[in-house]
């Protein structure tokens, strides 16, 4: 038993009977432009600048930016309160030692001072 059944010779009997030629070929060229324009849409849902495949792409972008720019803001916020520290009117002395110490090789005459050549400093 069949469920559905397209007679497509009774529908040409039917336009056939119902309409005049120029009707049935305006009915034919409506049809298949239509079908030609459903073609294009789906076509370009799925492929082009703005299809759905580009979106997921888009926001897989988003995400990788969110996660540098949470990070470039934590590294913003590390280096305005290092330059808080170092601020004319309150000198963190500590912090200004080991800077000292850090960046300029410093220390105090006393201090013995153990060298590993084994560490790569960047």
């Amino acid at each position: 038993m069949k469920l559905f059944v397209f007679d497509f010779d009774a529908i040409s009997d039917f336009l056939k009977k119902s309409y005049s030629q120029d009707a049935r070929r305006f009915l034919l060229y409506t049809c298949l432009t239509l079908l030609l324009l459903n073609v294009y849409f789906v076509f370009h849902i799925f492929t082009g600048r703005n299809s759905v495949l580009s979106h997921q792409e888009l926001i897989m972008a988003r995400d990788m930016k969110s996660a540098q720019l949470i990070e470039i803001k934590n590294k913003n916020e590390q280096i305005v309160h290092e330059l808080n520290l170092l601020q004319n009117n309150a000198i963190d002395v500590d912090y200004l030692e080991e800077l000292a110490r850090i960046k300029l090789n410093y220390s105090y005459r006393d201090e013995k001072i153990i060298v590993n050549r084994n560490v790569i400093i960047k």
